[in-house]
């Protein structure tokens, strides 16, 4: 098994200072009475399921964008009849691009996509830019493709931040930026504790 335990990277990044959604936990039906509930959604709801043993969480349900509604019909029916899963929920983005970060010893290895990078970290799809970067200097050692300014721009955003807060040798993460130009971190793995 491998321990991926998708809550604890989400804690990490938030108690790194990185811009991570305003999340709640749901591990019982009586939390979706909370007060949580009552904000603003403007694109709908994201609920990502994680396992109570923090192993093997690839792959795992998920949706996006769904209405309230929808949200509270569908933890409530999963709490019912999975009792090895709990989940996260946040307001959902109106993605403009997203992109995954591996980050080796000496570099950033970056993929992406205009929209969803789902696509690619669930291997459906070969991303629409590759970029690696020197993690020392954060200069661009190989470009597969001409990178809008925008994207190029986000990407060295999200690295800036990650070079100031992380200091992990190896780790994988996942950003978004969103239509309205925020940024935010909201998967992440270190690589040497899987």
């Amino acid at each position: 098994m491998v321990k991926t335990n998708r809550l604890e990277g989400l804690k990490y990044l938030k108690n790194q200072k990185l811009p991570v959604p305003d999340f709640l936990i749901v591990k019982s039906i009586s939390v979706l009475n909370d007060k949580f509930f009552n904000k603003q959604a403007p694109f709908g709801w994201t609920l990502r399921t994680c396992k109570k043993s923090g192993q093997d969480e690839i792959s795992l349900f998920y949706k996006n964008n769904i209405s309230l509604y929808i949200l509270k019909k569908t933890l409530f029916n999963r709490l019912n009849k999975y009792s090895d899963e709990f989940y996260v929920v946040y307001p959902s983005w109106d993605f403009d691009f997203s992109f995954n970060i591996l980050k080796t010893r000496y570099e950033y290895i970056i993929e992406g996509e205009m929209g969803s990078q789902k696509v690619i970290s669930s291997g459906i799809k070969n991303p629409n830019f590759t970029i690696i970067v020197n993690s020392q200097d954060l200069r661009i050692k190989f470009l597969q493709s001409n990178l809008i300014p925008k994207i190029r721009t986000g990407i060295f955003r999200a690295l800036k931040l990650l070079a100031k807060n992380i200091y992990l040798k190896t780790y994988y993460t996942e950003v978004v930026i969103t239509k309205e130009k925020q940024l935010y971190f909201y998967e992440f793995r270190d690589i040497e504790r899987l």
